[in-house]
């Protein structure tokens, strides 16, 4: 059996001298470092915290979000966070206004809704010129080709004046775009002959 003892005190000697120094001395670095870890535990107990949802990746204005591109994080509380969205669900189903960064704390300012389509209107995808820079959703647009109509002027011939972007440009290049059904069919013949245009319509 271990002699309590001779443990704590060590053997009689230098050598057993020695020995019990070497076991206090880990002893009491044993007990700072406890010592340590709870007033840690202590101090992160009284810091008071709330969720916050903030973005998983960069958001391009228009694009859809869902519950893989948001995150929730617990943030030291503090009012400046009263206009942040704490949940995925206050999210979902929205769509980014602006440019939003990796991180970035997400607050309806930030979001906007999913645009109806109109009475009368059709959605259909529409492939746009190549160079095209994409507009935000629900922007109204013009759409012009250098065919589809008798008598072409400078400007091209129009396809439809009546457009509204419903969607982000996909990886084919096609856009999901709202516009009555005449003008559809319209576009959707003329995509087969020539680039479409679209202009931001007054």
């Amino acid at each position: 059996m271990i002699d309590i003892h001779t443990l704590l005190h060590g053997p009689p000697g230098l050598a057993g001298r020695r020995r019990q120094w070497q076991l206090r001395r880990a002893l009491a670095a044993l007990l700072a470092g406890i010592a340590t870890w709870c007033a840690l535990q202590c101090v992160m107990a009284t810091v008071r915290t709330r969720p916050a949802l903030v973005a998983a990746h960069t958001l391009q204005p228009g694009d859809a979000i869902d519950a893989d591109d948001v995150t929730v994080l617990d943030m030291p509380d503090h009012a400046a966070l009263d206009a942040v969205l704490h949940e995925p669900a206050q999210a979902t189903g929205s769509l980014a206004a602006v440019e939003i960064g990796a991180g970035d704390l997400l607050t309806p300012a930030l979001l906007g809704d999913v645009p109806a389509v109109p009475p009368g209107h059709t959605v259909i995808d529409v492939r746009l010129g190549e160079l095209q820079h994409p507009f935000a959703l629900g922007t109204k647009v013009r759409l012009t080709a250098a065919v589809g109509c008798d008598s072409p002027t400078a400007q091209g011939c129009t396809v439809s004046d009546d457009a509204m972007v419903m969607g982000t440009a996909a990886q084919d290049g096609l856009i999901a775009m709202a516009m009555p059904a005449a003008d559809a069919m319209r576009t959707l013949d003329v995509q087969a002959q020539a680039p479409i245009i679209a202009v931001r319509a007054p």
